[in-house]
C-alpha cells in the first residue's frame, strides 16, 4: 500500500473505533422545578456521611431506540436507594445532574448522573 491509502485507511479506522461525547452538569436543578426540601444546617449537629449517586441510561442505534422515559427521575430514584435514608435521620443535599451525550458511528447513547452527598442528623 502506498503511504497516502494507509493514511486513509488509518483515518477511516480512527474514525469508526472512536466516538465523542458532550458532557452537561446541572447542580441542584431540582430547586428549578420546586421539587426542594429546605434543610437548614446552622448548627454542628450534623455529620457527612459520604457521596451517594445513582445512573440511568437509554441508547439510540441509527435514530431508533430511545424508548426509556423520565432518565432523571429514573437516576434519582436510584440515589435515593443507595443513600439507604429509610429509618434514619438522614438527607441528600447539594444534588446535581450531569448528562452526558455519546456519539458513536451508528449509534448514541445519553446517560444522566444524579448525585449528591448524604449527611445523618445526630440531635
Amino acid at each position: 500500500m502506498n503511504k497516502l491509502t494507509r493514511s486513509i485507511t488509518a483515518a477511516m479506522l480512527f474514525l469508526v473505533l472512536t466516538g465523542c461525547g458532550i458532557n452537561s452538569n446541572l447542580i441542584n436543578q431540582f430547586t428549578v422545578h420546586g421539587n426542594n426540601t429546605q434543610v437548614t444546617l446552622e448548627k454542628a449537629n450534623f455529620k457527612v456521611i459520604g457521596p451517594v449517586r445513582g445512573e440511568a441510561s437509554d441508547m439510540k442505534v441509527l435514530g431508533f431506540g430511545g424508548f426509556k422515559s423520565n432518565l432523571v427521575e429514573q437516576a434519582k430514584q436510584a440515589m435515593m436507594a443507595n443513600a439507604e435514608l429509610n429509618g434514619k435521620s438522614r438527607a441528600v443535599i447539594n444534588m446535581g445532574v450531569e448528562r452526558h451525550n455519546a456519539f458513536y458511528l451508528l449509534a448514541s447513547k445519553l446517560t444522566v448522573v444524579v448525585s449528591g452527598t448524604v449527611i445523618e442528623f445526630e440531635e
